[in-house]
């Protein structure tokens, strides 16, 4: 079985490149984990589908996976084509539960020795598609925060927010939210923008 040592993985039910990590993650410090290098086909099986590995892979690898922070052990492997790493967890019964990106030096080092380590195969099978997401993370996030936002602010305000947004006046409120939040839910990137900056700023204000 070949490790890899003193890595950051950022394990989220939906994969997230390194450059879309945030501050609200829970990055890990991985002290030692199991590596596979694998056709690119078995990588991208499993990064862009729910899978279930077989109960042999779970026996072999199961709780070989260690944290800088504590003692206890985990389900955790790095799985590469050697062109990209990616970190999964995965629970007793085989499912993937997690998957994750690497740090570009981590993955990087990785690459490097991936030379030296022979070719595996996984036995797995394929649950469902994983839903493609077509926003980044950011614009999902501001979407979010428009939608959990924009009725927190008085009527005064939505209405001059309206004119800001389509240059016309209305004055009942049921109609300003419905527009501006069809045109949110569109994903209308002048909109967004125009209706999220606003809402910071009376944040702001209002702080």
């Amino acid at each position: 079985m070949n490790y890899i040592y003193d890595i950051f993985l950022n394990l989220n039910e939906t994969y997230y490149d390194f450059y879309e990590w945030n501050k609200r993650d829970n990055i890990i410090h991985v002290k030692k984990i199991p590596i596979l290098k694998v056709q690119t086909d078995i990588l991208m099986d499993i990064l862009k589908n729910k899978t279930k590995l077989e109960i042999t892979f779970v026996d072999r690898y199961k709780e070989k996976a260690e944290l800088f922070q504590n003692k206890t052990k985990y389900n955790y492997v790095l799985i590469s084509d050697s062109k990209m790493v990616i970190g999964i967890e995965f629970n007793n019964n085989g499912y993937v539960t997690k998957k994750s990106s690497l740090l570009i030096d981590d993955e990087n080092d990785i690459l490097e020795i991936l030379f030296s380590i022979p070719n595996s195969t996984i036995s797995f099978h394929i649950l469902k598609a994983e839903s493609i997401v077509s926003n980044t993370r950011k614009e999902i996030d501001n979407k979010k925060y428009i939608i959990k936002t924009l009725k927190q602010i008085d009527k005064e305000q939505l209405k001059y927010l309206y004119f800001e947004c389509f240059n016309q006046k209305e004055d009942n409120t049921v109609i300003v939210l419905k527009n501006i939040l069809t045109e949110v839910m569109k994903n209308n990137d002048q909109i967004q923008t125009t209706v999220y900056n606003f809402l910071k700023l009376v944040s702001m204000a209002n702080s």
